[in-house]
């Protein structure tokens, strides 16, 4: 059985093992450093740092943000040797579960690994967002990312998605080291 459970302490994140993850999932220019992390899981109650296990062990991590009107996913990664068993579907129901329309990003679809991602998303009910979408850069010398937004239940309303990157901007990445 899945359970999902807030970490709130960043030296958690080390000592279990899920920053490592989090480093190895994804490359440095999509994700924030330690110290930054740290600020926003002290400072930003709405910001959700998530251990996902099952039968006790941990199988991955999503680190979110509850907004006024969707969830954001900003990163979440089933752990390597727990892929291809459902966690990470299991993951996405227990947050479909909150009720609240949700958003995330993910690579263009180019390459294999990006179209299989993008399938397993929309195989959960994603779908991807008509709108375009630059991720900012999370470091002062890395670029901004063109990403493709997808969001469940289905396509997400213009004026929530313009809400949602400037809480992106504004707020989101406040913490970075750019």
């Amino acid at each position: 059985m899945l359970s999902c459970a807030r970490i709130t302490e960043a030296e958690e994140l080390a000592t279990n093992g899920l920053w490592a993850e989090y480093e190895a999932a994804f490359p440095r220019s999509e994700r924030r450093s330690a110290a930054q992390h740290a600020r926003a899981m002290a400072l930003e109650a709405d910001f959700h740092c998530m251990q996902c296990c099952v039968g006790g062990k941990i199988v991955g991590l999503l680190f979110y943000w509850q907004m006024p009107h969707c969830v954001y996913v900003e990163h979440f990664a089933i752990c390597a040797e727990c892929r291809g068993r459902g966690y990470g579907r299991l993951v996405l129901q227990w947050l479909q579960q909150q009720g609240l329309p949700i958003i995330l990003e993910i690579e263009p679809p180019e390459c294999p690994a990006t179209r299989r991602r993008q399938r397993f998303y929309e195989s959960a009910g994603f779908v991807p967002q008509p709108y375009p979408h630059i991720q900012p850069a999370y470091h002062a010398d890395t670029e901004p990312l063109p990403m493709l937004l997808m969001g469940w239940p289905g396509v997400i309303a213009a004026d929530a998605v313009a809400a949602f990157e400037r809480n992106l901007h504004e707020r989101v990445m406040s913490y970075t080291d750019r």
